[in-house]
């Protein structure tokens, strides 16, 4: 698959420019990352990218295909959203929830077959989860359920999977599993994976590709290491940056430090 934005420009009604002519492209086995302060609309440009909210001008584009005329259904077989896993409040089982993955194939009241069920063991095994099949969600911590929105995503088979900050507000391991988890899916499955993160540091290390968005709607897209710089990240967020680089096994890790303010 290769998924493109092209002179993307969103606002909100009455509002000004939100986005301003946005254009980027990604392929199979990359992962972009979208970076940018708060505020500054990066969930809102996943909304625009999947076609939850429409642009204003510009559009968005699967495999040279603007999504505004590929069917509703069609584009969520191709395409997987996890949103930020928050609190349960349904007694579903992890493995009832990761069935609903396949609601883009049954229809949302059709009942799961040996092949979707088959889906779902493939896809609890292929973010470590087999072992939680039958617990509730409600019960489950943040990574856990972080966990279950991924496989919940991958049950569809899509070729593209969108993440919106899937390591926030969880601590330092599970941060390093659902990074790991998605870098995975990406290199070993063939899957595009976008997400949205408020660590630089993060991008850095499993993005090939990151967008940075600035508070005037402008927009920096390329290489992850040519983007993510200390004369940007100053600019975008304001702040002294330094990045450190450290290297652990043969593979190279970066510390992003905000040091003073500007």
């Amino acid at each position: 698959m290769k998924f493109e934005v092209r002179s993307g420009t969103f606002s909100f009604k009455g509002a000004a420019p939100i986005l301003q002519n946005i254009n980027f492209s990604i392929k199979g086995r990359c992962v972009l990352s979208i970076l940018g302060p708060n505020g500054v609309g990066k969930t809102t440009l996943l909304r625009c990218m999947m076609g939850m909210l429409p642009w204003q001008s510009g559009g968005s584009y699967v495999d040279g295909q603007n999504i505004a005329e590929i069917s509703e259904k069609e584009l969520w077989r191709q395409i997987a959203y996890v949103p930020q896993a928050k609190y349960m409040p349904f007694a579903f089982t992890v493995e009832e929830m990761i069935l609903l993955g396949r609601s883009v194939h049954t229809g949302l009241f059709g009942t799961p077959g040996e092949k979707d069920r088959q889906f779902c063991e493939e896809a609890m095994a292929a973010v470590g989860i087999t072992h939680l099949r039958t617990k509730h969600c409600n019960r489950l911590s943040g990574g856990e359920l972080q966990m279950v929105l991924i496989a919940r995503a991958l049950c569809s088979r899509p070729k593209m999977l969108v993440l919106d900050e899937p390591e926030s507000n969880l601590d330092f391991r599970n941060q390093l599993i659902i990074l790991e988890t998605v870098r995975r899916l990406s290199k070993e499955d063939g899957l595009c994976c976008v997400f949205n993160t408020h660590y630089p540091a993060h991008a850095l290390r499993i993005s090939d590709l990151s967008l940075v968005l600035s508070r005037d709607g402008e927009s920096l897209f390329g290489p992850s290491d040519e983007v993510i710089t200390s004369k940007t990240m100053e600019d975008i967020f304001r702040v002294h940056v330094d990045i450190l680089q450290a290297s652990y096994l043969g593979v190279n890790y970066h510390a992003v430090t905000a040091v003073s303010l500007l």
